[in-house]
């Protein structure tokens, strides 16, 4: 991922981490649940087709949630911590501290908060992804600290904020509640 300036966060745009895994396992599902109401269609098994629209529905809201929102992002000024039910957008200044191993987190306001799919180092094994000082989000917390001193933040400067997810997930309860009703039913 790289721009004509270096790295992506020095032209800009925010440096994105995830495991490949949270876009093809995503893809596989949508991909599974499009063929699945395909096949009922073509079948002309209407019923059937109409009774396992919301599970569809459900299955692929629920991996949106779950697998394809959830990253890290760098930003210059800023990390971005998109989880399931909340994301944070926490200043480089706020932070208290960043620990980067097999799971990453970082600590805001006394709180640590783990990124969910966040990609870490691995667990020791050979091939893993290096050492604690070449991650992305060790080397822009690093290079936060070593400036610092030469920058510091006015009364201006962004606070972090936090936000629910509310809207997907009150989607998700409406289609568990659909799914749940048309089995009693």
């Amino acid at each position: 991922m790289s721009t004509r300036h270096g790295r992506p966060e020095d032209a800009g745009a925010p440096l994105v981490l995830r495991p490949a895994s949270a876009r093809a396992i995503p893809v596989l599902v949508w991909a599974l649940c499009g063929y699945l109401l395909a096949d009922a269609l073509v079948r002309g098994a209407w019923d059937v087709a109409l009774g396992g629209l919301p599970w569809l529905a459900l299955g692929s809201v629920v991996v949106h949630a779950v697998l394809w929102r959830p990253r890290l992002e760098i930003h210059r000024d800023r990390v971005v911590v998109v989880n399931p039910l909340r994301e944070y957008e926490l200043p480089f200044g706020e932070l208290d501290d960043v620990r980067v191993g097999p799971a990453v987190s970082v600590s805001w306001r006394g709180r640590r908060i783990q990124v969910w799919n966040g990609p870490g180092l691995g667990r020791g094994r050979p091939g893993s992804r290096g050492t604690t000082s070449g991650h992305p989000l060790s080397r822009a917390w690093h290079s936060h600290l070593d400036h610092r001193a030469e920058d510091p933040a006015g009364p201006n400067a962004p606070s972090g904020r936090s936000r629910v997810h509310a809207g997907e997930w009150v989607l998700v309860a409406v289609l568990a509640a659909v799914c749940v009703a048309g089995t009693a039913g």
